[in-house]
């Protein structure tokens, strides 16, 4: 027992210290590229070398690293993973296809002259990625992920996925709270970084993009207020349940605070949605504060912390969430050149690039979108100008990049995933009663993220994207292995 007990800790650390980089690590991560200035001599033109600072190439090596060894350390029922047959095969359809098309690229592409070094294939008439490079470190990225959704499997095997989303939950608090201090501060840049790329102002706590910031604390969410509703009924949790709840509270406010417009519509679709499907649980909480007199206190305690909070949002970012509501509205007058026509405009592209005479079934490469778009855009007008790294449209950017074979499979695991959630929830008695509320907060965060993606790239960073995987790992494997204990059982009786 203590062996055990040992070994889940031992994970939870690496569990915290690869999630907690991929989230606060500068860019949520991305990697620090410093392009220094071009030297010009009276005898020569002197190109200094990139200086990179590979803090995304850590994250996923973390990623990959941190997942083996839990798979090694974590118990379970077997010596290896029970994975369910519909994701295991979705898994393999992207790993044998990217890895094909990294084999047999055709050509590379450098982001710096955008001209394509043309390459040999194994098989010319097989396809092939246009970009090399970029696809092999996205299918790198892409293969330890999968390693890490292997683990979240394996970890839905025991409890230990209840310390997953508790990690997750405090994970979305702490982004608030930095985004916030940023706020208060004045903060110009992430961390106050000299980093000339980062567009004003709209950064958020780590993230670069303050619309991802929003995205991920919309997906940790949910989870912190499942973890405030299942102890509902249990007095002796009484306390722990308040602290979940302002948890989910401050990383309301810090979505509010991050003022994204697609992350607040989420946030405002979200939260009644929860409440009410555990209005049963919401309605024991109600009537147990005001009939109990021994409550009033911690009823006390709770208002002042939520004015605090209030009192907290409205004195650090009500103003510049009034400012960007006003231009967006303000934007309905006057659409000409506004990044509304520049996300359409992407979006037709994009379904161009997707279509069977380009991209077809078998896409450009993983990773190559970013070097697409440049020459799709050649005489069609100055709408898409600049250099597009996200299409904002993640659905639309996967089949560009994976084809339509691979967004399939992509879709097998997002939505199988919400699905296998849905199908738990409706045999509830495969779940015990405190981890209902955690499974459906799980089910709605990936809703909602995949929602938030079809207007946005929120699963093109690569922190929002392993949280995503690891709430899908937890909701296949739960399913499944509760699925697979309840019929031995029965059986076993029969």
């Amino acid at each position: 027992m203590w062996g055990d007990r040992r070994r889940a800790w031992i994970c939870f650390t690496i569990a915290t210290v690869v999630i907690g980089w991929s989230v606060f690590a500068f860019g949520t991560p991305q990697d620090i590229v410093e392009r220094p200035d071009v030297i010009i001599t009276q005898d020569d033109v002197i190109f200094p070398d990139i200086k990179v600072t590979p803090v995304r190439t850590i994250a996923a090596w973390a990623t990959g690293v941190g997942a083996i060894v839990c798979l090694i350390l974590l118990p379970g029922r077997g010596r290896f993973p029970r994975v369910p047959w519909t994701l295991a095969i979705a898994a393999c359809v992207l790993l044998l296809l990217g890895w094909f098309m990294v084999a047999n690229a055709w050509a590379d592409h450098n982001l710096e002259d955008y001209q394509f070094t043309p390459l040999d294939p194994l098989l010319e008439w097989a396809p092939g990625s246009i970009a090399r490079s970029s696809s092999l470190k996205a299918m790198v990225e892409l293969s330890f992920v999968l390693l890490a959704l292997l683990a979240a499997v394996r970890i839905s095997e025991g409890s230990g996925w209840r310390s997953l989303f508790a990690l997750l939950a405090i994970l979305g608090a702490a982004v608030a709270l930095v985004g916030m201090f940023h706020k208060a501060a004045g903060a110009p840049t992430v961390y106050w970084m000299n980093d000339e790329s980062q567009p004003g102002q709209t950064f958020f706590a780590p993230f670069v993009y303050n619309a991802n910031a929003g995205a991920f604390m919309n997906m940790c969410m949910p989870i912190a207020m499942g973890l405030s509703l299942a102890s509902v009924g249990d007095d002796r949790k009484r306390s722990v349940g308040i602290c979940w709840a302002l948890v989910a509270a401050l990383t309301a406010a810090g979505v509010v605070v991050a003022a994204s417009k697609g992350a607040i519509i989420v946030l405002v679709l979200t939260v009644p949605v929860f409440l009410l499907w555990n209005r049963g649980r919401l309605q024991r909480i109600i009537r147990n504060a005001f009939v109990q007199r021994g409550r009033r206190i911690e009823r006390l305690v709770l208002l002042g912390s939520f004015a605090l909070l209030l009192f907290s949002l409205v004195a650090i970012g009500i103003t510049f969430v009034v400012f960007r509501w006003n231009e967006f509205f303000g934007r309905f007058y006057d659409t000409a050149g506004t990044d509304i026509t520049g996300r359409l405009r992407i979006m037709e592209l994009m379904a161009e690039m997707a279509g069977r005479d380009e991209g077809s079934w078998h896409g450009f490469g993983p990773g190559s979108f970013r070097h697409l778009v440049a020459h799709f855009t050649v005489g069609k007008g100055d709408e898409l100008d600049g250099q597009w790294l996200f299409g904002h449209c993640d659905p639309l950017q996967t089949a560009v990049e994976w084809g339509w074979a691979g967004a399939a499979a992509w879709l097998v695991i997002g939505a199988g995933a919400v699905v296998s959630g849905l199908l738990l929830l409706r045999r509830k008695h495969l779940l015990e009663r405190e981890d209902v509320p955690l499974v459906r907060g799980a089910v709605l965060a990936l809703a909602m993220v995949g929602l938030h993606s079809c207007q946005d790239f929120p699963l093109s960073i690569y922190a929002l994207h392993l949280t995503a995987m690891l709430l899908c790992g937890v909701c296949w494997g739960l399913y499944a292995n509760r699925r697979r204990a309840w019929d031995h059982r029965q059986k076993s009786r029969s």
